[in-house]
C-alpha cells in the first residue's frame, strides 16, 4: 500500500553541462512574463512499468542512473538557462552550476493501481523532495529524483522553476532529454533543440515595476482526488453538453463543465444560498499567438480566461477551455518503454484541478485538490458519478 512507501536517498549529485557554455551566452534574460511568474517549481513524475516478478539488482540500476545522468548532462548544453542561477529577477547567470540530481531505493510492494489509487498527495510527498513550503528560498532551476522500486519499476519526478519554465516548457525539455537518452541525431530532429526567443518578444522590465503577487498556502486542509473519466464515459458526457451554440464540444470542456456546474451545487448545498462562482482557466498562447511561436519555445507564455455563472451556462464553455498537457506522452522514452502514467504535482491551493489525457488517448483524468467536505458532496452527486469511471 501506499502508506507503507519508504524512500531511502542513495546519492545526490550536481548534473553540469556537458560542454560550457561560451560567454556571450553567459546570461540570459528572462521575459516579462518569466518575471511575474510565481518563485515556485513545476513538476512532473514519469512512471515506469513495475513488475512483481523482476527485481531490479544494482548494477541494473546504475546502469539506468548512469543514462540518465549522462542525457541529462547533454540535455543541458542546449538548455544551458537550466543549469544557471536566478539573478535578481531580470536575468539567469548561466554559469553552469547544474541541477540537482538525486537517487532514490523504494521499499515496499507498490504496482502502478496502487500509485493511481493513492491519489497526488501521497504520491508527491514520497517521490519527489521539493517542499511547497521551502520552494521559495531555492535558487536552482532544475531537479530530477530517480525513485528505483524494489519491484523493478522506476518513477521519475522533474522539477523545474517556474521562472523559466510552464507546462508546455516541462514538455519541451523532456521530449528532448529523452531524445537525447536514445541518440536521436541533432541535425533530424528539432525535439532535442530549445527555442529562446521568447524574452525579445516580451522583454523583461525594471524589478520596481514587476507587479507583486504573494501566494500563500490554504490552510484548509484538502484532499487530492484523481477522477477517470474514460472513452465510453465521455461520449455520454459529450452528447450531454451538446447545445446549439457548442456543436461540437471537446473532452476538456465537457470535464470542466462538469466539474464547474457539479461544485457549485456542492456550495449550494453548503450554503443554502446561490452564490457567484467564476472559472479561471489557465492557456498556452503558443498557438494563438500571430503567427504562432514554435512549440519548443522555453519560458512562460500563458495567459487566463475567466468565466463568471452570470456571463455563461455551466455546460457551455464554448473556447474556454484548452489543455495543456499534450505531448508529454509522444516521447517520454529513456531506452526502457514510455511511461505507463503521467502524475502532475499540484501545489497546495483549493479548487485546483489538473486535467489530461487517460493512456488510451480518449478520456480524461481529471487531478482536483478540494476540502474534504467537498469531496463528500462531489462524490454524493449522482450527475457527477454518472460519468465517472467506477
Amino acid at each position: 500500500m501506499a502508506e507503507e512507501m519508504k524512500v531511502v536517498i542513495v546519492n545526490r549529485e550536481i548534473i553540469k553541462p556537458s560542454s560550457p557554455t561560451p560567454p556571450n551566452l553567459k546570461t540570459y534574460n528572462l521575459s516579462f512574463f518569466d518575471q511575474i511568474a510565481p518563485n515556485l517549481y513545476v513538476s512532473v513524475l514519469l512512471f515506469y512499468p513495475f513488475d512483481k516478478d523482476h527485481t531490479l539488482y544494482d548494477d541494473e540500476i546504475d546502469k539506468k542512473s548512469k543514462k540518465l545522468k549522462s542525457s541529462l548532462s547533454k540535455t543541458l548544453t542546449r538548455f544551458y538557462p537550466f543549469a544557471g542561477r536566478i539573478k535578481d529577477n531580470v536575468s539567469i547567470e548561466c554559469n553552469d552550476e547544474g541541477a540537482i540530481f538525486i537517487e532514490a531505493r523504494v521499499h515496499g510492494n507498490l504496482d502502478l493501481v496502487d500509485l493511481e489509487k493513492s491519489g497526488y498527495s501521497i504520491i508527491s510527498k514520497n517521490l519527489q523532495l521539493i517542499n511547497f513550503e521551502e520552494q521559495e528560498k531555492r535558487n536552482h532551476l532544475l531537479q530530477v529524483q530517480a525513485n528505483f522500486f524494489e519491484s523493478g519499476g522506476l518513477v521519475i519526478s522533474l522539477s523545474m522553476s517556474h521562472k523559466l519554465a510552464d507546462a508546455s516548457t516541462v514538455c519541451t525539455f523532456i521530449n528532448a532529454w529523452s531524445a537525447t537518452a536514445l541518440n536521436y541525431p541533432d541535425d533530424v530532429d528539432p525535439v532535442c533543440f530549445a527555442d529562446f526567443s521568447l524574452p525579445s518578444i516580451l522583454p523583461a522590465v525594471k524589478p520596481s515595476r514587476v507587479p507583486k503577487f504573494k501566494l500563500s498556502i490554504d490552510q484548509s486542509k484538502l484532499t487530492g482526488k484523481r477522477y477517470v473519466f474514460n472513452s465510453a464515459k465521455m461520449s455520454l458526457l459529450k452528447e450531454k453538453a451538446i447545445s446549439e451554440g457548442v456543436k461540437k464540444p471537446t473532452r476538456v470542456e465537457c470535464v470542466c463543465s462538469l466539474l464547474w456546474k457539479c461544485l457549485m451545487t456542492a456550495t449550494r448545498s453548503r450554503l443554502g444560498i446561490e452564490t457567484p462562482s467564476i472559472f479561471i482557466q489557465v492557456v498556452n498562447l503558443r498557438r494563438r499567438t500571430i503567427p504562432p511561436l514554435p512549440s519548443n519555445s522555453v519560458g512562460n507564455m500563458l495567459t487566463t480566461f475567466i468565466a463568471s455563472r452570470e456571463e455563461t451556462k455551466i455546460t457551455n464553455l464554448n473556447d474556454l477551455i484548452l489543455n495543456l498537457r499534450r505531448g508529454l506522452h509522444e516521447i517520454a522514452h529513456f531506452g526502457w518503454g514510455k511511461p505507463t502514467w503521467v502524475c502532475p504535482y499540484m501545489p497546495p491551493f483549493k479548487n485546483l484541478f489538473m486535467l489530461m489525457d487517460t493512456r488510451d488517448g480518449h478520456g480524461i483524468e481529471a487531478l482536483c485538490s478540494l476540502t474534504e467536505d467537498y469531496v463528500a458532496l462531489l462524490e454524493q452527486d449522482e450527475e457527477f458519478l454518472k460519468f465517472v469511471q467506477t
